[in-house]
């Protein structure tokens, strides 16, 4: 996945981890091609994985220092 670093928003947010991750969750919660759901079934899946990844960033944050040393 790319982000687009030349968005305003991104430049706003100076790369901002959270700022990436939502822009991250909302692409890959997007519907496939084929598939039909609601703004509401859209927005519940957009808060449960971004409540996951929001969850989980701490223990990634201490998994990649660990692998730095």
């Amino acid at each position: 996945m790319v982000i687009n670093n030349i968005f305003p928003g991104y430049k706003a947010a100076k790369g901002n981890t959270l700022y990436l991750i939502e822009t991250a969750t909302l692409q890959l919660v997007k519907p496939n091609e084929d598939e039909i759901i609601t703004p509401d079934e859209y927005l519940a899946r957009f808060d449960e994985l971004y409540s996951f990844f929001c969850n989980n960033l701490d223990i990634a944050k201490e998994n990649l220092k660990k692998k730095k040393t």
